[in-house]
C-alpha cells in the first residue's frame, strides 16, 4: 500500500537524496543537514506523518558523522532528539521509496488523442 505523498514533500525527498550524494560525512557539512532536517519539519501534511524516522534513519546509515554532530554540537533540541531517531535501514529506504514511486505515478499525465 503506497503511502500518500504531496508535491511538497516529495520535492523535499529529492532534495534530500540530492544533498546525500553531494556533501561529506563531515563537520562542513552539518549546516547543509540541519537546515534540510528543519525545512522538512515544516511542511504540513493532511492523513499521514512525516517520514521524519525514515530520513534520520538513512542519515544515520549513509552519514553517521552527521547523525553524531547534530546530537552533540547542535543548539536545537528539537534536533539534538530528531538524532536518537533510529529504525531498520532497509526498512526506512523502502518506505521513502515508496513515497518517492507514489509522487511520479501521480505526476503521469495523460496524453490526449
Amino acid at each position: 500500500m503506497p503511502m500518500e505523498c504531496n508535491a511538497e514533500l516529495a520535492e523535499s525527498l529529492q532534495r534530500f537524496r540530492r544533498i546525500l550524494i553531494l556533501y561529506d560525512d563531515s563537520m562542513e557539512s552539518l549546516p547543509i543537514f540541519t537546515s534540510y532536517v528543519r525545512s522538512l519539519l515544516q511542511i504540513r501534511t493532511k492523513g499521514f506523518s512525516l517520514p521524519t524516522l525514515e530520513i534520520m534513519s538513512v542519515m544515520r546509515e549513509e552519514k553517521p558523522n552527521i547523525v553524531y554532530y547534530m546530537r552533540h554540537y547542535s543548539p536545537d533540541d528539537t534536533i539534538r532528539m530528531l538524532s536518537l531517531l533510529k529504525m531498520d535501514y532497509k526498512q526506512a529506504k523502502r518506505k521513502l521509496e515508496q513515497l518517492s514511486e507514489y509522487r511520479s505515478i501521480t505526476k503521469v499525465k495523460r496524453f490526449r488523442r
